[in-house]
């Protein structure tokens, strides 16, 4: 009878220690994602400022073949027109065929044929919003990007995450 039990309760060690290494692998976090990062000149801003604004990716594992965003924000933040661009050089950089900045949509996007190897973060895109006259005091705006995808050449489109920037809008200075 000892036998018994002492060999049932062998199988349960075994099968704890097999699970005890076998869980982390199944629980690692995916590494292989871009993260799309907002930030701006100034988190305090008056009504009638305008906000440099840039979109930096950090790419995934990298290795980065192409990618896509498209620019929203909150009411109370107003775009400047032709203020979007990708900064000089950035198609070279990258080795991309293509990397544009589409006014009408508001959207920034790049692709190649070959892949980009590089592991820092890359400035992708460059604009203005203007806070609006009619801003409410106190609050809080956002800026971000939506229908954002990466692809790293490994797979047709690796998983991204977005980190917005915000803005707290401050009373207008009075006049002496």
């Amino acid at each position: 009878m000892n036998k018994r039990i002492t060999s049932v309760l062998l199988c349960f060690v075994m099968i704890l220690a097999i699970l005890a290494t076998a869980v982390p692998v199944f629980a690692e976090e995916n590494t292989n994602k871009g993260i799309f990062t907002l930030k701006v000149d100034k988190t305090t801003a008056n009504p009638g400022d305008v906000i440099n604004v840039s979109l930096i990716l950090t790419p995934p594992s990298g290795k980065l073949t192409s990618f896509q965003g498209f620019f929203i924000a909150d009411t109370g933040l107003t775009y400047v027109a032709d203020s979007g661009k990708v900064p000089d050089g950035l198609k070279a950089f990258l080795g991309f065929d293509n990397v544009e900045w589409t006014e009408s949509s508001k959207m920034v996007n790049g692709f190649g044929s070959t892949v980009y190897g590089g592991t820092d973060d890359i400035v992708l895109a460059e604009l203005q919003y203007k806070v609006n006259d009619d801003a409410a005091v106190g609050s809080v705006l956002t800026i971000s990007i939506e229908e954002n995808e990466v692809c790293d050449g490994t797979t047709d489109i690796v998983e991204s995450s977005v980190v917005p920037a915000t803005v707290t809008v401050a009373a207008a200075p009075k006049p002496a």
